[in-house]
């Protein structure tokens, strides 16, 4: 007899609820509203790199306020009495030690994916940089994106957000399975956590790999059924949840993860969402490509449905706007960093949302062809406009 791994179990069930909806069904995102500016960086920055730069993520406390971050590598929370109300405080409340060893994973690090089980303790997985052109004896090269590596490290708070701490030992999640190579010539490792998402009494999260070694580059996810241990972090393997990202050891490579629906996601998903009507997750991302093959690319933000977090649609067009990736010299601006947050989602970590939401967004200001600083945080209202059932290609 063929054996179910408890994921599979819990697949079925996910299934076993959609009856209504088909497991391959698109939910189609229509903003109905213009934006409106959540951060103002020309007068509300602390400094001048006190930018949104990475999702918008938010949770309540036990007294019910909300906490906001868009983090920077110098991490700030945003509070307020509720989600439409929140306002900046100045106080960092997380920076990594810009360590030069590349395998200590603690260069600079972005608190991309925090969660609340009670609103009290608050755990975060950090995008972690490092930034081997800073090191010259461990990148020969001298160059940001040459010499980039990344992983994804844990770090906790007991006071509601206010202050994040790394904790002793191992507080590495994900690393690549390759050592750190100041020669490879491009970015390498494990990036860009997901929001965290409840899947019965387990959290999962998605990162983006790079292709390196045996690692293929892709969409991969991240399973924590034990609160916030590291170790606890297994990772997708193609059946189900078994493997350890914990990056090479004893001069041998270490394992790899198994990318989701690689013919799809070709560009990391920033955020995702549970729509409650349907139980269906949304996925978001800022990208140009094409919205069928074969068909000439478009830039925006980007939606994509999944029953399970494994098989995802092809993505549709949320939005039309020029992004950080894809922008064009006379554009004036570029959008980044999608997320969905409903102020009424029943989550104390706003995972999922009704037929209505905010979508939030990044706004970069442009100079002719290049990024700068002044960067806002904005929201756009959305609205569930349709699920549909994507019909089966004709063969011509």
């Amino acid at each position: 007899m063929k054996r179910v791994t408890v994921w599979q179990k819990v697949r079925l069930g996910l299934l076993a609820s959609l009856v209504a909806f088909p497991a391959l069904a698109n939910i189609r995102l229509t903003p109905t509203g213009p934006a409106e500016t959540v951060f103002h960086w020309a007068s509300q920055r602390c400094e001048a790199w006190d930018v949104p730069d990475a999702p918008a993520r938010a949770w309540r406390l036990a007294d019910g306020s909300v906490r906001l971050i868009a983090a920077h590598h110098k991490n700030r929370v945003m509070a307020g009495p509720g989600l439409g109300q929140v306002r900046p405080d100045c106080r960092v409340t997380y920076q990594a030690n810009n360590n030069p060893d590349p395998a200590a994973h603690d260069g600079h690090g972005w608190i991309a994916a925090p969660w609340t089980p009670d609103g009290r303790t608050v755990h975060a997985l950090v995008h972690m940089e490092y930034h081997g052109n800073r090191h010259k004896q461990f990148c020969p090269a001298g160059k940001y994106m040459a010499c980039w590596g990344n992983a994804i490290t844990l770090v906790t708070s007991t006071d509601g957000g206010a202050t994040f701490t790394r904790p002793a030992g191992d507080a590495v999640v994900a690393a690549g399975s390759q050592p750190y190579d100041g020669q490879a010539g491009r970015r390498q490792g494990i990036f860009q956590p997901s929001n965290v998402v409840t899947v019965g009494a387990c959290r999962v999260a998605a990162v983006w790999a790079e292709a390196l070694g045996a690692q293929r580059r892709g969409q991969c996810l991240l399973r924590n059924c034990d609160g916030g241990s590291p170790g606890q972090w297994l990772a997708w393997d193609g059946a189900d949840f078994t493997t350890d990202l914990a990056g090479p050891a004893g001069g041998q490579p270490g394992p790899t993860c198994a990318p989701v629906s690689p013919e799809v996601l070709t560009n990391s998903l920033a955020s995702i969402t549970r729509h409650q009507g349907t139980g269906l997750y949304v996925g978001l991302m800022a990208a140009r490509r094409s919205p069928q093959p074969g068909a000439a690319p478009e830039v925006g933000i980007w939606s994509t449905t999944s029953a399970d977090l494994i098989t995802w649609t092809q993505p549709v067009l949320v939005q039309a706007v020029p992004v950080m990736t894809a922008f064009g010299c006379n554009d004036g601006e570029a959008f980044a960093y999608p997320s969905l947050i409903d102020p009424k989602s029943s989550s104390l970590n706003f995972e999922d949302m009704a037929d209505t939401a905010f979508l939030y967004l990044t706004r970069i200001k442009t100079n002719g062809c290049k990024l700068t600083q002044d960067r806002d945080l904005v929201r756009v209202p959305v609205t569930v406009s349709g699920i549909e059932t994507p019909q089966p290609e004709k063969n011509p």
